[in-house]
């Protein structure tokens, strides 16, 4: 079974088919949590920064990683503005890219490190915490080895024009 997209065919195997939905269920998800975090920050922001600077300071009691306890403490509680608009910005990016498969690579390393991030803030508080940034950063891999986003993606045809660019 092949698909055309603007006149590139696209072979749509079983495993081009699930490295498709693998994509899009990562896009969901991101886009699902970065819109998330801007409408509480345009609802009421100051007591979702508020909340959030307590989470940080929260996590960072029981955290075993001593460089993140620093970073939770001395930069994101202190600054939780900044760091939740700029990590909700950076979600609706990496989903944005994932679901057009536009950059999908790019995309997908900005998602393995925000998911990393999130794993060593808080992935020791919960075992679902820590597994849901683990299978989201493993599929994450995935979309850069396979390459995710030439399977109906825009990524596809910029292989097409200019194929030696590692990026697509």
């Amino acid at each position: 079974m092949t698909e055309r997209l603007n006149n590139v065919r696209i072979p749509l195997t079983n495993a081009a088919l699930s490295v498709l939905l693998i994509r899009l269920f990562l896009a969901f998800e991101w886009i699902n949590s970065g819109t998330g975090k801007i409408q509480s920050i345009l609802a009421n922001s100051a007591p979702y920064f508020g909340g959030l600077s307590k989470a940080f300071l929260g996590w960072a009691k029981t955290n075993p990683y001593p460089f993140m306890v620093d970073f939770l403490t001395g930069t994101a509680a202190p600054n939780a503005s900044f760091w939740v608009t700029a990590t909700a910005i950076l979600e609706v990016l990496v989903g944005v890219s994932l679901l057009l498969g536009l950059l999908t690579r790019l995309g997908a390393l900005g998602g393995i490190v925000m998911n990393l991030v999130f794993y060593l803030a808080a992935g020791h508080t919960s075992p679902s915490t820590a597994g849901i940034n683990l299978i989201m950063a493993g599929a994450q891999l995935a979309m850069m080895i396979a390459p995710g986003g030439r399977v109906m993606g825009l990524d596809a045809l910029l292989h097409r024009k200019l194929a030696r660019v590692p990026l697509w």
